[in-house]
């Protein structure tokens, strides 16, 4: 499934093409959560709800009779869910018997006639029906977090679907709970989590959602993140154009709020999205937006990266002293950030720079310091890759026993990887300083430095 955009694709046709990719022991939970957008149109749901015999016969019966509901935006969320059977929320009897005084409350609570003057009774009893709801909605809260910190569990280790699953078991609840705000936070949890593990159909069905809700709530957030997380999957499948659009319409949101993280957060990836098209002059211009609404870290973290890619696209243009700048301003915020993989990239690519300008002494102090982030990281690959920087300025400087002896260490570091071009560039500066010093003089070196070790 492809969207090409908000406007142009009805959300009941984008539930009877998102459907039939699910695997079966989705489908269930799937059409349970969704049927709150799509209320009102029974034809549309007896299009869309089919078994999986029918299914499987006729795949494309969804398309040609479900149709686009006008005023999904007006409909009321269905939260009439089984939430023992249908979602396996296992609730105590004490939250049933409560759920289910709680309904028969809110009956009578309808049938009774309205009165002209208080009666104690109905006082005491409206009180207690009080706290019984207190008491349930507390239940409830308590479940919900239980299952976020679940879902966050598994996410963090990689289980998206898992996770996923969990965050809509919490999404049932807060719509039983009317909690229109925390329904919004966490559709894009969900929406984030199947995005994050490649199920991106499913994905765009929880970010459509969002956006066809935006009258339900006050907050803009989970809005922005929305139009971010379709663009960010327009972006992957390399529809840039579409991209674009979506970032620009993420942006607009962003200014109309004041939104700085967001606003920040949006020029980085449109910045990316140009990069990626190579459309490297409206790249710089977003990657400098970027760095202009923000130098705090904490608002806008992408601060190095996007120095980091402005510097690559001006060496790339050979305008070496802007490249340089933009390196070291990235390095300042990489510090700060603790990030050790951007300080190692930019600090070899800033001796780069001074070994293709001659500045050997430069060259070899931002190698050798990028060589000290390897080994405190323990990577095996970069260490090897400084070894072969600093030897490579060894052997510029004919000093070939210290420029063996750094090939050597990059040798021998990099068996340890599955890096085999790597190998064959250390065999090859192996051979140039023998073609530089003879065989003879080669073998002296090698045996003089296994003395030494």
């Amino acid at each position: 499934m492809c969207l090409t955009n908000y406007g142009d694709k009805s959300l009941p046709d984008l539930k009877a093409t998102t459907l039939s990719n699910l695997k079966p022991d989705f489908k269930y939970l799937y059409t349970n959560i969704t049927d709150s957008l799509f209320v009102g149109n029974k034809e549309t749901e007896s299009a869309v709800i089919l078994d999986d015999k029918q299914e499987h016969k006729n795949p494309a019966a969804t398309h040609t009779t479900a149709k686009a509901n006008q005023d999904v935006n007006k409909n009321i969320l269905n939260t009439n869910i089984d939430i023992a059977s249908d979602l396996k929320i296992e609730l105590s009897e004490e939250e049933k018997a409560l759920l289910s005084e709680n309904e028969s409350i809110s009956d009578s609570q309808e049938e009774m006639p309205r009165q002209l003057f208080a009666d104690p009774q109905i006082s005491v009893q409206s009180s207690q029906d009080d706290k019984a709801e207190n008491k349930a909605s507390n239940s409830l809260e308590g479940k919900i977090q239980n299952l976020k910190s679940e879902a966050n569990t598994l996410y963090e280790n990689g289980k998206f679907d898992e996770a996923a699953k969990k965050f809509e078991e919490s999404l049932v609840l807060y719509e039983i709970l009317k909690d229109k705000v925390n329904v919004n936070r966490t559709l894009i949890s969900i929406a984030n989590t199947y995005n994050e593990g490649y199920r991106h159909d499913v994905a765009l069905m929880y970010y459509y959602r969002i956006l066809s809700s935006e009258n339900e709530t006050t907050e803009i957030e989970p809005k922005i993140e929305a139009f971010c997380g379709i663009a960010d999957i327009y972006d992957y499948r390399e529809d840039f154009e579409n991209a674009l659009k979506f970032y620009q319409k993420a942006f607009e949101e962003a200014e109309k709020s004041n939104n700085i993280r967001q606003k920040a957060n949006v020029c980085f990836k449109k910045a990316l999205a140009y990069d990626d098209l190579g459309d490297l002059g409206k790249a710089l211009e977003f990657y400098l937006k970027n760095t202009n609404i923000s130098d705090n870290i904490e608002v806008n973290p992408n601060i190095a990266a996007a120095y980091a890619n402005m510097a690559a696209i001006y060496e790339e243009r050979e305008d070496l002293n802007k490249a340089k700048e933009y390196y070291s301003e990235s390095l300042k915020f990489d510090k700060l950030l603790n990030n050790k993989e951007g300080q190692f990239e930019t600090l070899s690519n800033i001796g780069n720079i001074y070994f293709e300008s001659f500045d050997y002494q430069n060259a070899n102090d931002c190698f050798h310091e990028a060589l000290a982030i390897a080994r405190e990281t323990g990577d095996a690959y970069k260490i090897a890759m400084s070894c072969l920087d600093i030897g490579d300025i060894y052997l510029q400087e004919k000093h070939f026993e210290k420029a063996l002896k750094a090939f050597i260490i990059a040798g021998k570091t990099i068996e340890k990887t599955i890096s085999t071009d790597s190998r064959e560039k250390i065999d090859r500066r192996l051979k140039k300083v023998m073609g530089e010093i003879g065989e003879h003089n080669f073998k002296k070196i090698i045996e003089k430095l296994k003395k030494k070790t």
